[in-house]
């Protein structure tokens, strides 16, 4: 099973409308290996948490339009989006555990899991969740 695409027809519906945390693997054609490494890494955190979080891909090439958004300087990039706001970065290839630390997935699964919404923007517990993408 691969990662569900974004495209410009459907980013409203599978981004600012999800309601879990969304990430987002940005990659181009010409970005062949380091790129496909990544997409492997995400198809196995999905397996672990995807049913917190929404992971899916974006073709640089075909969505001209969406990358202005996003404001890509260097590939591979994954984001984490939540509420159609970016609130995590990742660039190059992680091992998949610092990428799960990274993006905070344990959290997300430790609040999904006591029926707490985990918005990374917003302190919910003061001092417990930090992110420096306000």
């Amino acid at each position: 099973m691969g990662l569900s695409s974004i495209t410009a027809r459907n980013y409203e519906e599978m981004v600012i409308l999800s309601y879990k945390p969304v990430i987002i693997h940005l990659y181009a054609n010409w970005c062949s290996a380091p790129c496909a490494m990544v997409e492997n890494m995400l198809v196995e955190v999905e397996k672990e948490y995807g049913e917190y979080i929404n992971i899916t891909k974006m073709s640089l090439d075909t969505q001209p339009e969406l990358t202005e958004l996003f404001e890509v300087d260097k590939i591979p990039l994954t984001i984490m989006m939540t509420g159609g706001v970016i609130t995590k970065k990742v660039y190059g290839m992680p091992s998949k555990e610092e990428f799960i630390e990274e993006m905070e997935l344990p959290t997300i699964k430790d609040f999904r899991d006591r029926g707490i919404t985990y918005h990374p923007k917003r302190n919910y517990i003061p001092g417990y969740i930090k992110n420096e993408y306000y």
